[in-house]
C-alpha cells in the first residue's frame, strides 16, 4: 500500500514522520525492530521501542526502503535528522496499541484487496508513471504482490476505445479481455485498458498470443491495441507504456494500416517513433517545427513537385525503397503497372535534373520519406508555407 495511506490510519497517533519511500508491504505482516546486522527486503515493516531504533541508527544498520513504527508512549524524544532511505513514524503509543492498529490496518488490506485486485494494479501503475517507484528492486518487490505471476519476459498492451463506451459496455469488454488474456494481469485506468503481458518464452517482438483472434475481439468491440517491444527489465514498464501509446498514436494519427487489423505494434511503428523524439528535440533546439532539414533536399524537392502538381511521385520512391528497390513489388503495392513506376521513377529524376543514386542514399532517402511522411499526416499541417517557389526552378509535367 501507499505510505501516505498507512500515515492516513495512524495518524491520530503520530507525532513525527518522515516518509520518503512510496510504498510497505503491509500485505507480508510486520517484524518486530531487533538490532542486528540482518538486512530486510524493501517495503517492510517494523515496529518497536524508541531504544531499539536508536540502537539501529546508531550503528547505520536500517534497512534500505523499509517503514519504521517507533513507539514513543511516556517518552520525549529527540527528532531524527530526515533519513532519505528509509520512512520512519513516532507514535504516541505502547508497542501492544501499535501491533493491534497495524494489525487491523494488514487484515483490511488484505481484505480490501482480495475484493478488488484491479485497485492494487491501479496503484502500482499510477507510482510507475508518475516515477514513484524505479529501480528494479521496488518493482520486482511490488510485482510480487500481483494477483498472477509476472514470467521474466514483459510487454505493455494499450486498449483504447475507437468511441466512449458505456459502464455496461466497460464491463463486457474487461471480462472479454480477461478471458483472452488468461491469468494475466489488466485493468482498467477509466480511459483505457492497461494489459501487462509477460511470457516464459524469450521473443523479440512476437507474443505467445493469437493475434488474429485478438485483432477480431478488438473489431468486434470497437477497439485498437498498441502493443510494446518485449523486455526482461520490470523497471522500464514506463517505457514499454509509452511506446505502446505511441505506437497506436502515429499509427491512427498518420493513418497507416496496421500489419494485422486494430493491432499497432511498436515493431512497425519503432522508427516513426524515433523521427517523432528527433522532431520534439529538434524543435526545441531550432525555435522551429519546419522538419525539412532533417531531410535530403531531394526528397524536399519531391515533396513539393507534389504538392504543386497533385502527383505522387514521393510516395512511389517511398514504396520503391521500401521494397528493395524492386519495381514489381512497388506496382504491387500501389496498384500500378509495372511500366507506370519504371516512368514515375525516370519522372523523379527528371523532376531532379540529376540522377540518385539509390545504392549509397538508400537509408537516407527512406528515412527523409518518412520525416515527410510524419511531417504532412501526424502533425496535420500545410509546410508548403515554408518552400519559395522560385527557389527550386521545377519542370511542369
Amino acid at each position: 500500500m501507499k505510505t501516505s495511506e498507512l500515515y492516513e490510519k495512524l495518524q491520530e497517533h503520530i507525532i513525527y514522520k518522515n516518509l520518503p519511500i512510496p510504498f510497505c508491504n503491509v500485505e507480508k505482516g510486520i517484524k518486530i525492530i531487533v538490532p542486528s546486522l540482518y538486512t530486510d527486503e524493501a517495503g517492510t515493516i517494523f515496529v518497536g521501542n524508541l531504544e531499539e531504533f536508536d540502537i539501529l541508527r546508531s550503528k547505520n544498520l536500517l534497512s534500505n526502503e523499509c517503514t519504521y513504527l517507533v513507539c514513543c508512549r511516556d517518552i520525549l524524544p529527540d527528532f531524527p535528522d530526515e533519513i532519505s532511505n528509509v520512512n520512519v513514524i513516532f507514535l504516541d503509543t505502547s508497542l501492544q496499541t501499535a501491533l493491534i492498529q497495524i494489525t487491523s490496518v494488514i487484515k483490511e488490506e488484505i481484505s480490501t484487496g482480495n475484493k478488488d485486485d484491479s485497485k492494487m494494479l491501479k496503484q502500482f501503475w499510477d507510482d510507475i508513471i508518475y516515477s514513484r517507484i524505479s529501480t528494479q528492486k521496488q518493482v520486482i518487490e511490488r510485482l510480487k504482490l500481483f494477483p498472477y505471476k509476472i514470467s521474466k519476459h514483459i510487454a505493455c498492451i494499450i486498449v483504447r476505445p475507437e468511441h466512449k463506451p458505456t459502464p455496461l459496455h466497460n464491463e463486457k469488454i474487461t471480462k472479454a479481455l480477461q478471458e483472452f488474456f488468461n491469468e494475466t494481469n489488466l485493468f482498467f485506468d477509466g480511459s483505457e485498458w492497461i494489459i501487462l503481458y509477460s511470457q516464459s518464452k524469450d521473443t523479440s517482438d512476437e507474443l505467445d498470443i493469437d493475434y488474429n483472434v485478438f485483432s477480431s475481439l478488438l473489431g468486434k468491440y470497437g477497439l485498437n491495441a498498441g502493443i510494446s517491444y518485449v523486455c526482461q527489465l520490470p523497471e522500464l514498464l514506463r517505457t514499454l507504456y509509452m511506446t505502446a501509446c505511441a505506437s497506436l498514436d502515429l499509427g491512427l494519427g498518420m493513418s497507416i494500416e496496421p500489419y494485422i487489423s486494430h493491432i499497432y505494434t511498436y515493431h512497425q511503428f519503432n522508427l516513426y517513433y524515433i523521427i517523432h523524439m528527433c522532431a520534439q528535440a529538434y524543435t526545441y533546439a531550432h525555435k522551429t517545427d519546419n522538419l525539412i532539414y532533417l531531410t535530403h533536399p531531394d526528397i524536399t524537392r519531391l515533396y513539393y513537385y507534389d504538392q504543386k502538381n497533385g502527383n505522387n511521385l514521393l510516395n512511389v520512391m517511398f514504396e520503391y525503397l521500401l521494397s528493395g528497390q524492386n519495381t514489381n513489388i512497388t506496382a504491387k503495392t500501389l496498384y500500378m503497372h509495372r511500366n507506370t513506376v519504371i516512368n514515375k521513377l525516370n519522372k523523379i529524376e527528371e523532376v531532379l535534373e540529376h540522377k540518385l543514386d539509390y545504392e549509397k542514399d538508400h537509408y537516407l532517402f527512406l528515412i527523409s520519406c518518412m520525416v515527410m511522411n510524419y511531417q504532412h499526416n501526424f502533425t496535420k499541417r500545410d509546410i508548403s508555407r515554408y518552400f519559395n517557389l522560385h527557389d527550386f526552378r521545377l519542370k511542369n509535367d
